[in-house]
């Protein structure tokens, strides 16, 4: 067998290594070897530093420190997200957006996950926009009986007032209110 053939394969040399490269890289390995335990017993200091720091109180005071002000983050900004969608769904009903307001609890909430989502949705809905008749206050009659509405239309037609009312009265007609 040659050994030194195997040597210099074992080493990672070169076939046509001399005896001084050969013992070079065999005292490297050696001192490789050798220093691995050092690293192995340096892993266990660190792991033993590691273990009682956890078992510190400053830490666990800290810790519990941070859980709680993560909490209170966490409330805060739910709180800001669902005061922000609150504002923008309820300014969307004002602005008279259909089908928002039976749905506002959802669209607030859709609005806390995803506000682009939700102000997409709302603003394809459409708006009931000028005055609606449920908002329309009926004229009221003066001492006359007539309205302001029935004025207009007695001038323009060239009435008498006094015609108008028996006409009126005649027909049986009933004013509603709207």
């Amino acid at each position: 067998m040659d050994w030194k053939a195997k040597l210099i394969k074992a080493l990672g040399l070169d076939s046509e290594a001399d005896d001084a490269a050969i013992e070079t890289a065999l005292k490297a390995k050696l001192k490789a070897a050798d220093a691995k335990p050092e690293k192995a017993e340096q892993s266990q200091d660190v792991q033993m530093s590691e273990q009682s720091v956890l078992e510190n109180p400053t830490f666990i005071a800290l810790q519990a420190e941070h859980t709680a002000l993560a909490g209170k983050f966490d409330a805060l900004s739910e709180s800001v997200a669902r005061d922000k969608a609150t504002a923008f769904v309820d300014g969307a009903i004002a602005e008279g957006c259909t089908g928002v307001k039976p749905a506002r609890d959802e669209y607030i909430a859709m609005h806390m996950e995803d506000p682009a989502r939700a102000q997409k949705l709302i603003a394809a809905m459409p708006k009931l926009s000028g005055s609606t008749h449920a908002q329309d206050v009926p004229d009221q009659a003066g001492e006359s009986g007539l309205s302001e509405a029935d004025r207009s239309v007695i001038a323009l037609m060239g009435l008498d007032e006094e015609e108008y009312k028996e006409s009126l009265a005649a027909s049986g007609t009933v004013k509603e209110a709207l």
